[in-house]
């Protein structure tokens, strides 16, 4: 036979659907939308109280033609009903309807923008005392929808009481920044292996002073303590943490007048973090929470020590939802990083590129040192 170059037509079969590899089926993408609510419990000693609707994409297709639904019913008498409103001020509400025994029933909704993703977007109602409350004085229910089909409808809706907490005491609240974010809570997502700042807010907004706390915070998925803070004690994965501050007191926001004395109504704390080189990217790790506990209640002297890391400032009214909060943590590939997005961290990249450059001039010196090092040996004539 010839030597030559034989061309074979790839033959091609039918092949039955129960033979394809089950890792050859893509997994088809999904949205699953989930809302929490968070801060309906006032005191009669505040005019009002920040309630705020978490809505999340656990899914992993970007949600699109997203609503936000809400519905309750109030005691007019004892709460504005026209303050139960968690869509934007641009969006027009159900005017409140008169119920029989002073109850008024409110709702409305509005789109929201599209939610990639691990996305996170917090809506907040100011919800406003009108006199005197006792009790649960109403009830509310968000609810959250988008143009596709949800994986999870069961977490799509969430239902909160609106009442009155018992006694005078004090009324504590935490409030966390998605993060990582600076100083000025503009968001600065960092690349996988890189350091952050886990920056929240603990305050007093009740009638009484508050000696003491212990603050719980859980950090998302891939996210774990850089620094040990004193007073704090981490599990085995260094993403729980349970500090106990028995030296920090917060006054009344309502006796504090100043920031720059030594009694506070609020602390301003910073926990460095970093994020695992397994994290995925871009994306948004959810799961984050800090909550917060007193000690001891009462008008109690205020104490000036403060915990490393920590701010004192005054507390507002409308900056706090409940005594807990969530947060997420935001990631972005490197090559994001370098078009001008802040990086922190140890820049592996650079580092592993010099290495490999100080490699492939090492070889060379020694191919160089091997040649000089050659005699050439010519053949007898």
């Amino acid at each position: 036979m010839a030597a030559g170059l034989v061309v074979t037509a790839p033959v091609f079969a039918a092949v039955p659907r129960a033979a394809v590899p089950r890792a050859a089926v893509a997994v088809a993408a999904d949205v699953d939308l989930a809302v929490t609510l968070d801060g309906t419990t006032l005191t009669n000693q505040t005019q009002r109280k920040t309630a705020t609707a978490t809505v999340t994409n656990h899914g992993t297709a970007t949600a699109q033609g997203v609503r936000l639904h809400f519905s309750g019913r109030v005691d007019g008498e004892v709460i504005n009903p026209s303050s139960v409103a968690f869509c934007p001020a641009s969006a027009t509400p159900t005017p409140p309807t008169t119920a029989p025994s002073l109850e008024v029933t409110v709702g409305g909704e509005c789109g929201l923008p599209d939610l990639a993703p691990g996305q996170t977007l917090r809506l907040t109602s100011t919800i406003v005392r009108s006199a005197h409350g006792t009790g649960q004085v109403g009830e509310v229910t968000v609810r959250v929808s988008h143009g596709g089909t949800d994986r999870v409808p069961a977490n799509d809706s969430a239902t909160a009481s609106i009442g009155f907490a018992e006694g005078a005491g004090p009324d504590l609240y935490a409030r966390a920044w998605d993060g990582p974010a600076d100083r000025a809570g503009t968001l600065t997502p960092v690349p996988p292996g890189g350091s952050a700042d886990l920056r929240f807010e603990i305050g007093n907004h009740g009638a009484e002073s508050v000696s003491g706390m212990v603050v719980t915070i859980g950090l998302p998925n891939h996210v774990m303590f850089a620094e040990e803070s004193a007073g704090c004690a981490y599990d085995a994965a260094r993403r729980n943490a349970t500090c106990t501050y028995p030296d920090l007191s917060l006054v009344s926001a309502r006796a504090d007048r100043a920031s720059d004395d030594r009694s506070f109504s609020a602390v301003r704390f910073r926990h460095p973090v970093r994020i695992s080189r397994s994290a995925p990217a871009p994306a948004r790790l959810d799961g984050g929470r800090v909550e917060v506990e007193p000690l001891l209640a009462g008008q109690l002297p205020p104490s000036g020590r403060l915990p490393e890391g920590a701010t004192g400032l005054v507390a507002t009214e409308t900056v706090g939802a409940a005594d807990s909060d969530r947060f997420t943590m935001s990631t972005v590939t490197r090559a994001g990083a370098a078009a001008g997005l802040p990086l922190t961290g140890t820049p592996t990249g650079l580092l592993g590129g010099l290495g490999l450059g100080v490699l492939v001039v090492g070889g060379g010196l020694v191919l160089l040192a091997r040649q000089r090092r050659l005699v050439p040996v010519l053949p007898a004539t």
